[in-house]
């Protein structure tokens, strides 16, 4: 999945970068730098030491594969220089230092995967659930605009997702070009603000990512990595799955039906969006699943809780994490690299 890609690039995206800014950040100097050596008889180079005598002659020699010294005539010895660029040493934070030189390896990107994690799994199904064990059933009394009425748990349900404060949990599992995978979020929403929890799959497992909006900033947060990066307002809008947010109903109602899984009865309202069949679960009144699929692929949003009211906590960037923004430059677009 695209928005999948998109995550995994920006890290090396952000440890490539972070390497450029520590040798942007050091003004060092140039120096000449000598080196003296001897060429054997075979073509091999020998580094020459110096040692001055009791009669104030120098010495040239060399110690063999065998640990034998050599001693050197002064007229086979080489001294070349080289002009060679010193950094200063570095102006990096306590914290930036011990980044870099944790992460600055591509090799240790591996350390940051979770290769623990747990796959989610759906309660209800992990994939589609199949029509031929969904009971047809009518009689379904249906509100002014021809949708079925499904009870005060869903009107509350549905007003939590549109109002100004509530806390998502929830499941988007995908399958997309034949590619399957199953993801967790966690969403907090007050006012303006915003914070979405995630984990993306990475080969060999997971990364973490948090997604912030607040104080009219957004940010992308690896906390793997203790770092943020400062993004476009419409970045987000690429990854933040909107449809598990927006409770907006297919347009056209087809049909209704009942299904027991796990000795519960779920409800199922069909419908139809622009040649798509969308499925709504309910249990006791309260939306639980929504499935939709074209015939090709699908997605599927599972609802573990919705409730009123956030954790304002969650509403800033964590003290101690380093700030990327600058290393990603000032016109950073997150699809330029997808």
């Amino acid at each position: 999945m695209k928005k999948n890609i998109i995550a995994i690039v920006l890290v090396f995206a952000m440890l490539a970068g972070f390497a450029s800014c520590k040798k942007l950040e050091n003004e060092g100097e140039w120096v000449i730098e000598s080196k003296v050596y001897v060429t054997d008889q075979y073509g091999a180079q020998h580094d020459v030491q110096a040692v001055t005598k009791t009669d104030g002659e120098t010495e040239y020699y060399y110690y063999n594969t065998d640990g034998n010294r050599v001693t050197v005539a002064h007229k086979d010895v080489v001294v070349s220089t080289t002009k060679v660029y010193k950094p200063a040493p570095t102006t990096l934070s306590p914290e930036q230092q011990s980044f870099f030189e944790a992460y600055t390896d591509p090799d240790a990107f591996q350390e940051l995967i979770d290769e623990n994690v747990t796959q989610p799994e759906l309660d209800m199904s992990d994939g589609l659930i199949s029509d031929d064990i969904i009971n047809e059933v009518g009689g379904v009394e249906l509100d002014a605009d021809g949708k079925p009425i499904r009870g005060e748990k869903d009107k509350a349900y549905e007003e939590i997702l549109k109002g100004d404060s509530f806390t998502a949990d929830f499941y988007i599992s995908s399958s997309f070009n034949g590619s399957e995978t199953v993801v967790p979020f966690y969403t907090c929403k007050d006012g303006e603000n915003l914070y979405i929890k995630t984990s993306m799959p990475v080969d060999g497992g997971a990364m973490e990512f948090e997604f912030l909006v607040t104080d009219k900033k957004c940010y992308i947060i690896i906390p793997a990595m203790r770092a943020y990066v400062n993004v476009p307002a419409e970045t987000l809008g690429e990854m933040i799955p909107q449809e598990a947010l927006e409770q907006e109903m297919a347009s056209t109602y087809v049909k209704s039906g009942q299904v027991e899984l796990d000795g519960k009865t779920y409800d199922v309202d069909y419908y139809d969006a622009e040649g798509q069949t969308v499925k709504y679960y309910y249990l006791d009144g309260q939306l639980k699943r929504i499935e939709n699929t074209d015939g090709e692929n699908t997605s599927i949003v599972q609802y573990n809780e919705i409730k009123k009211g956030a954790d304002k906590s969650k509403f800033r960037v964590p003290s101690g994490y380093i700030d990327m923004t600058a290393m990603m430059g000032e016109n950073f677009n997150i699809n330029d690299l997808a």
